[in-house]
């Protein structure tokens, strides 16, 4: 049976920070808007975290105090840290000003670029962010990280080639578990979606016990996603279920698993579970994707709250002269604001930039909704030449 609706988010501990990073929700630097009056609301947003308040105060010394390079390296990889956690981007921008004084530099460390190009990457930059990777790899070859990035990037992009490259290199520097979900990433959107799941069950099976829970929160997620694209849907809700057992508020996992359950018709349960976590733009989305279904169990006012609330994180990000990330603003534009014309032009202006499986959905979707038949063959036709696996959407 065809989904009627799809939906989808998109994939050491540094190698896991690196890699995590890059797959929410983030808005491109643009022109500076300046409020017209000290009235004017720009952001609404909930009281800070204890680890958050800690993280602002360190980021405030280090405007007076001028970090040296270890102590800014620590501080940045904190603030990246926090933007993934907490699925909010300006933390990257936080940790851009701790670089500051060496982001520009010739003389940068591989360090350097490597932290750079994640915040690159986080803000999909994807040239600039290959370009710092390219530098860093210069300096250092041997950086899993840097390899690791670019096998992201590269998988992202649907440059599956080049990110087979990435993953051979990888192979010589990283943990088993590491490089079996890095190249289960990529076979899995090319033909071989079966023996990537087996070998990355097989290999969280024997890497369990010693690998560190940010990889395993990835190769657990990466195993549901592709299970759930095999039809396997025992399968997937297991991978999820080990995910939230290690860290029951990872924002990425839950923006898949709530994909999942709005596909098959759980609003409810995506309710309950995404009710506190709205904070996140990708999460306030899904949440109110749900919540104005009839059988959410949310009333009508409260689901229209939500709804306008997100409408207006929007409306406040342009106005900043940034964006929301182009798929999601195309899921808005088609689930909420039932405008199916300007969600297939975001959608299709999303696919030149990343080809993720919810991309690739996205697109199908916006186009059935407009009434764009070559869009959509053109998507198919993608599909086959890759033999790209998805049993919901034929």
């Amino acid at each position: 049976m065809k989904r009627l609706r799809a939906f989808g988010f998109g994939s050491g501990t540094t190698l896991m920070l690196l890699l995590l990073s890059a797959t929410h929700l983030h808005g491109a630097a643009g022109t500076a808007y300046i409020p017209a009056s000290d009235l004017e609301v720009l952001e609404r947003r909930r009281p800070m975290t204890p680890a958050e308040l800690q993280w602002r105060q360190r980021f405030v010394s280090s405007h007076t105090i001028s970090p040296d390079l270890p102590a800014a390296l620590q501080m940045a990889r904190q603030f990246i840290e926090l933007s993934r956690s907490e699925g909010d981007p300006r933390y990257l921008g936080r940790a851009e000003t701790v670089l500051n004084r060496w982001w520009e530099s010739k003389e940068a460390t591989a360090e350097v670029l490597l932290l750079r190009a994640t915040i690159e990457q986080g803000r999909h930059d994807f040239v600039k962010a290959l370009d710092s990777l390219d530098r860093a790899l210069q300096i250092e070859p041997r950086s899993a990280g840097a390899w690791l990035t670019k096998a992201t990037i590269h998988t992202v992009r649907g440059e599956y080639a080049e990110a087979r490259v990435d993953c051979l290199n990888l192979s010589r520097l990283a943990d088993p578990l590491t490089v079996m979900a890095a190249t289960a990433a990529v076979a899995s959107m090319t033909g071989s979606a079966e023996a990537s799941l087996r070998g990355l069950e097989l290999t969280l099976a024997r890497e369990q016990s010693r690998t560190s829970h940010q990889t395993l929160v990835w190769a657990h997620t990466l195993a549901a996603e592709i299970a759930d694209r095999l039809g396997r849907s025992e399968a997937a809700d297991a991978h999820f279920s080990e995910v939230f057992r290690i860290a029951p508020r990872e924002p990425y996992t839950l923006a898949v698993w709530a994909d999942t359950q709005l596909a098959d018709g759980n609003q409810a349960l995506v309710v309950r579970r995404l009710r506190d976590m709205t904070q996140s733009d990708a999460l306030l989305l899904r949440y109110a994707e749900a919540a104005i279904q009839p059988n959410s169990g949310v009333d009508k006012q409260t689901a229209l709250a939500a709804v306008i609330e997100l409408g207006e994180r929007i409306d406040r990000a342009h106005a900043r002269g940034s964006q929301l990330h182009l798929r999601e603003e195309a899921r808005y534009r088609l689930h909420l604001a039932h405008d199916p014309a300007a969600a297939l032009q975001l959608a299709q202006a999303n696919w030149k930039v990343q080809r993720e499986p919810v991309d690739w959905r996205l697109l199908i979707e916006a186009s059935r909704a407009a009434g764009a038949k070559d869009v959509e063959t053109e998507a198919h036709a993608w599909a086959t030449e890759h033999r790209y696996e998805d049993v919901h959407w034929k």
